[in-house]
């Protein structure tokens, strides 16, 4: 009897030590998967953001490429509007919307149009500023752009307007964005020619 009873405190022993080596090894499992799970959301984590990062330097290096193309392409054009021939310039003055502003108009009917300008304030929404040449018969719609937030304008086109002779004056003009046939809005930039000259400048009488 005493063997029996020895038999089962033994056997109860092993199987506590069995239950509790068993339970060790489950928590030393569950501790390692847990630490495989985080590992792996560390690296999900890790590529997910050098996957933005790349995406964000493939964006930046394309914006570059783009405004470095469209820089040479301006650059270009306002080469070719300088050397042209029938090349005529028109120093622009602030109007009542803009009393300080200043800019200067590049003309050409074979090249195309340049138009720098500073102190314009930005349009606000829903308008934008739109450049008219102005002959005797009305007023032609040139080009629309847009100020930054420092007061500075540039516009280089080579799409030039069929306009009736003689250009006597220029102005930009604030409009709303959809625009209109005429100027209706401020004057930002004006130029008038004085009635006497042609719309290069040159006084009509010397050329008779």
């Amino acid at each position: 009897r005493m063997v029996w009873i020895a038999a089962v405190v033994v056997l109860v022993v092993g199987l506590i030590i069995s239950a509790a080596f068993a339970l060790r090894l489950q928590r030393q499992f569950e501790a390692a998967a847990a630490k495989i799970t985080e590992a792996e959301q560390r690296a999900r984590s890790t590529r997910a953001a050098a996957d933005r990062q790349i995406a964000e330097s493939q964006q930046e290096a394309e914006r570059r490429i783009v405004e470095a193309n469209e820089t040479a392409l301006r650059a270009q054009m306002v080469s070719e509007v300088l050397a042209a021939p029938d090349l005529v310039r028109y120093g622009l003055s602030g109007g009542d919307s803009a009393p300080t502003a200043r800019g200067q108009l590049l003309w050409s009917r074979s090249r195309g149009i340049v138009l720098s300008a500073s102190r314009v304030p930005k349009a606000p929404s829903g308008s934008t500023y739109q450049l008219w040449l102005l002959t005797p018969s009305g007023a032609t719609h040139a080009a629309s752009t847009d100020a930054d937030v420092e007061g500075r304008l540039s516009l280089a086109t080579d799409k030039v307007p069929s306009v009736p002779r003689p250009v006597i004056g220029v102005a930009l003009t604030m409009e709303p964005t959809s625009g209109g046939p005429v100027p209706s809005g401020p004057t930002v930039l004006s130029y008038l020619a004085p009635s006497n000259t042609d719309e290069s400048g040159a006084s009509i009488s010397d050329q008779r």
